[in-house]
């Protein structure tokens, strides 16, 4: 996952997305997405890592599951990593970083946040969060699961 992430994986991350788009595809339960939504980076970040991971996985999955990709969200806040942060610092951290680019009425639609790794889920709450108030149903699917690294960080 970090060489995907912070290495220049693009590849990577697309035969990821293929297998993920599979798997999808298979699984009852999603048959009812509308929009795919990969979480977006702030610009800045963009222009540090090249591309965006999530963009990759989305154009994978695409591969075997034609859903449309909902690209009207943005990072609005150019926030710190997630990596090293505490569960309060990374809910605090992602207070509104993300919002709408136009006023989307979303109401009856599902949307399935794409994103690389899950921790504490605060990325996903705060998307959801945006996402919800234009309406929609949230999901979410991920790569990977990872652990904060001591007891008192738990979730």
């Amino acid at each position: 996952m970090q060489q995907m992430k912070f290495h220049g994986g693009y590849r990577t991350a697309v035969a990821i997305g293929a297998l993920l788009g599979r798997a999808l595809k298979e699984t009852p339960e999603f048959a009812d997405v509308d929009f795919l939504v990969p979480v977006p980076l702030h610009p800045e970040r963009m222009r540090q890592r090249g591309y965006n991971q999530t963009e990759a996985l989305v154009h994978g999955i695409r591969t075997h599951w034609k859903k449309p990709v909902l690209a009207n969200v943005s990072r609005v806040q150019n926030t710190p990593a997630q990596s090293r942060l505490t569960l309060p610092e990374r809910q605090a951290n992602l207070r509104r970083a993300f919002a709408l680019v136009t006023e989307t009425s979303l109401a009856g639609k599902t949307c399935l946040v794409v994103d690389d790794v899950v921790t504490t889920g605060s990325t996903f709450a705060a998307m959801c969060q945006v996402l919800e108030a234009a309406g929609a149903d949230c999901r979410g699917v991920f790569c990977a699961r990872a652990l904060l690294e001591s007891s008192e960080k738990k979730d």
